[in-house]
């Protein structure tokens, strides 16, 4: 309940997630729309995209720092695989006080976005892309197009195998970049084996932000306690109906 005493969200990078296949799915989509293309893989000038597009990343050092949710409150994948084995809790946070936050602890600012699973809407948004920016022929061009930079690696995050679909995963994201990595901007917290960047995100101080908590199918907590824990706010407090051993 780290989230509950600190009254904070935890914004941490996507690049650094323990997904290795975070950010393919959009590019395998992105490659297929490029090779639809006539005369292939080509820009104006005959550039190469997807080394084009390599350079761009490794100079533009952007990533994105994102919490993720999930519109199912009691799905038992979703139990097995993030919250110890069923033996956590799963906190529900009101969609539209969410949507009200503006800014990190630090002045970035952040958006609550859903994540795209049907390809039909992930093509079209990637040809709204390729339309405007076709004429780009080399990195400091695109270097210099921000906001297309910025529309790539938001899109990176936000596309996802349409096998995932029963996350229903929505992310509470805040742009970076290699400038950002400093102790004013950025924090660190060890995960594993590795030094994970992350931003803090405030809630207000009436807790209004959550809304409920489900203890997890193996948690052995009783509701009792919980229910004294957030005694004096509107937090509704239950089990989950899944079934799990």
């Amino acid at each position: 309940m780290s989230i509950w005493t600190a009254n904070k969200l935890r914004l941490s990078s996507m690049s650094m997630s323990n997904d290795s296949l975070e950010g393919r799915w959009f590019f395998e989509r992105f490659r297929e729309k490029l090779t639809s293309i006539e005369n292939g893989l080509l820009l104006k000038g005959k550039t190469d995209v997807f080394s084009l597009f390599d350079k761009v990343f490794s100079r533009s050092g952007l990533d994105l720092l994102s919490m993720c949710f999930s519109e199912e409150r009691d799905l038992l994948s979703q139990w097995r695989g993030y919250a110890s084995d069923a033996e956590g809790i799963c906190i529900g946070f009101s969609t539209q006080k969410l949507s009200e936050l503006e800014y990190c602890d630090n002045g970035s600012p952040i958006a609550l976005s859903k994540v795209i699973y049907d390809k039909d809407q992930q093509d079209t948004i990637i040809s709204e892309m390729l339309d405007e920016h076709l004429d780009i022929s080399n990195v400091d061009d695109i270097i210099m197009h921000r906001g297309l930079v910025e529309r790539i690696v938001t899109n990176t995050f936000m596309y996802k195998n349409p096998a995932f679909h029963e996350e229903r995963e929505w992310r509470l994201s805040s742009g970076a970049t290699n400038d950002d990595y400093d102790p004013s901007s950025m924090l660190l917290h060890v995960k594993h084996n590795k030094f994970v960047p992350y931003r803090e995100v405030s809630l207000p101080k009436d807790r209004s932000t959550i809304s409920e908590v489900i203890l997890g199918p193996k948690n052995k907590t009783p509701e009792k306690i919980l229910e004294q824990f957030v005694r004096g706010h509107d937090i509704l407090v239950s089990r989950s109906n899944a079934s799990l051993r």
